[in-house]
This record gives structure tokens, sequence and C-alpha cells, in this order.
């Protein structure tokens, strides 16, 4: 077995399970139900995400939508992947790696929208 994990990285790994197998939660044939618990996911993550990282501080939006290990500043853009068709808030570890790895589609300030390099 590998080493323990730490709480935060429990917690990514949840984060990343549900981005993965969640979506169907939000399909226009959801019940009743699963309208509910979607709701309910959401509420629980922002409670284990303060539990977890603390509260959001000041200048930071929420946690980093790649490896949610993180907090997203403010002003980062918003990031579309290669082969995804939304948007992204990600931490700069994150947007700084995902560059290197050519895995980036295209970046844009959300206050104006403006494309950049």
């Amino acid at each position: 077995m590998g080493s323990p994990l730490s709480h935060k990285h429990a917690l990514a790994i949840v984060h990343k399970t549900y981005a993965a197998v969640g979506w169907h939660l939000y399909e226009e044939r959801a019940t009743d139900e699963e309208q509910a618990l979607r709701e309910q996911v959401s509420a629980a993550f922002r409670v284990l995400d303060v539990a977890v990282h603390g509260p959001c501080p000041a200048g930071f939006i929420s946690l980093c939508e790649v490896c949610y290990l993180r907090y997203v500043p403010t002003e980062a853009p918003f990031v579309s992947l290669k082969g995804d068709y939304t948007s992204r808030n990600l931490c700069t570890e994150c947007i700084e790696r995902l560059k290197a790895e050519g895995t980036i589609d295209h970046m844009e300030l959300w206050e104006t929208g403006e494309a950049l390099p």
C-alpha cells in the first residue's frame, strides 16, 4: 500500500472524482433526487474545503479546478484546456504546468474577455 494521504490530497481526489462522474446530476433528465443531491454535494464541498484548506483568503475565489489543492487568485484568467468545452479557474502553479505541457487551448481575462497569449 502507498503512503498515507494528507487531508488535502484526499479531498482533491474526491473533487476530481465528482468532476469526472458527477456530470449526470446536471443533465436535463436528472431526477428530483439527483437535483437535490447536486445542491447537497456543492454545499458539502464548500464545508469540507474550508475545514481542510481554511477559509478562502481575500483576493482568492475558489479552489483550483485542476489540482484542488490551492486557492485561485481573483486576477487569474479563465483557462480552456484542449479538448474541453468549459473554462476553468486554475491556480498559478497549474497554469504554468499546463502551459509547459501544451494542454491549454486559450486563456482570457474574466473581467474583459480579452484573450491572453
